[in-house]
């Protein structure tokens, strides 16, 4: 059956599911939605979502809404390229980790990314240097496990490392903007910081289809 992705660029929660359909190379077509112009408003939107929210997947008569169903419904469906493991050991340490992304890490991320990509809560930027703060123990604790290991939960690729990539590298060019300047952040890149997470970075943007994935936007 045909799939139907619909999203907005740039944000990574529509990101992390075009990098599952890549990694699984599903033929899939996507369709950019307008927020300027209310697209997700019209009635045949509301029709596939009505909290007109997305991301949102269709494939024939089943519709996914939110990015980590989006995700799982993906994996389920088309298992070859298991990306939750193939053992519950694997798939219990690949689901602690997002589970641990969820907890300590989107919302700083999100606090950091928001104002200064998106002009969200622009006027208050005096919680983007505390977001800051509070990631560097999370991410120097991923940083000592990328020395050792390839990928976030172990030997292969797993959805724990698509769904963390997006808002590391919205983060990762927040720092480079402007207004970040006047903030009290360390506008040291990535890679310099985190060696491992740099080396961790560059193997997902090195995967097949992941130029595709890209916010149109970002070089």
């Amino acid at each position: 059956m045909a799939i139907d992705f619909y999203y907005t660029s740039g944000g990574p929660f529509a990101w992390r599911c075009l990098l599952v359909l890549e990694a699984k190379a599903l033929v899939y077509t996507p369709h950019l939605v307008d927020l300027s112009k209310h697209e997700n408003r019209t009635p045949e939107f509301l029709a596939l979502n009505a909290r007109g929210t997305l991301p949102v997947l269709r494939e024939g008569p089943i519709v996914v809404r939110e990015s980590q169903a989006i995700m799982f419904y993906l994996d389920r469906g088309h298992p070859a390229t298991p990306l939750y493991g193939e053992t519950p050991a694997e798939a219990a340490r690949v689901m602690q980790e997002i589970s641990e992304q969820a907890s300590y890490l989107e919302r700083p991320l999100c606090a950091i990314a928001g104002p200064l990509l998106f002009a969200q809560n622009e006027g208050d930027l005096t919680n983007v240097a505390h977001a800051a703060s509070s990631l560097r123990d999370e991410l120097q604790a991923r940083n000592r496990r990328l020395c050792q290991e390839c990928w976030l939960a172990g030997e292969k690729l797993s959805a724990a490392d698509l769904n963390l990539y997006p808002f590391l590298a919205s983060f990762e060019r927040a720092l480079l903007q402007p207004a970040a300047a006047q903030l009290d952040l360390e506008r040291t890149p990535i890679t310099d910081r985190f060696p491992g997470i740099g080396r961790w970075m560059r193997a997902v943007r090195a995967l097949p289809g992941y130029e595709r994935t890209k916010p149109m936007h970002w070089n």
